[in-house]
């Protein structure tokens, strides 16, 4: 599946959003900042997570109903106060760019990296 701004039209009408909707504007920046590159060996695609200085990476520890315990890594942007005053994720959690960070997991099989903490 092509992934580029210039597929915007294809993706949009693919994952059902409407051009100009909330979704719409979150893909189109996403897209506009990093893309997804596919390596052409693996047939993976790899897509890069803005690299905001302000960023922070966490690992927790997560307990499920029944006892069962997992690892988990979490991102937040600390400061979003660039973001798109539109974009969903304001919509979901109720607030406004500035007003808190947004934190979210990210999925298994998700390499990120992070400096040594000797370093």
């Amino acid at each position: 599946m092509p992934f580029s701004s210039l597929d915007l039209p294809f993706l949009l009408r693919v994952f059902g959003f409407a051009p100009g909707s909330p979704q719409a504007r979150a893909m189109d920046n996403t897209l506009k900042m990093c893309g997804m590159k596919m390596h052409h060996e693996t047939k993976k695609f790899f897509h890069c997570h803005y690299p905001e200085p302000e960023n922070r990476v966490f690992e927790v520890s997560l307990r499920g109903d029944d006892g069962t315990l997992m690892d988990a890594i979490v991102t937040c942007h600390m400061n979003t106060s660039s973001f798109d005053p539109n974009h969903v994720a304001f919509h979901i959690l109720g607030f406004k760019p500035r007003d808190f960070p947004i934190c979210h997991f990210l999925p298994s099989n998700d390499l990120v990296w992070v400096p040594n903490a000797e370093n």
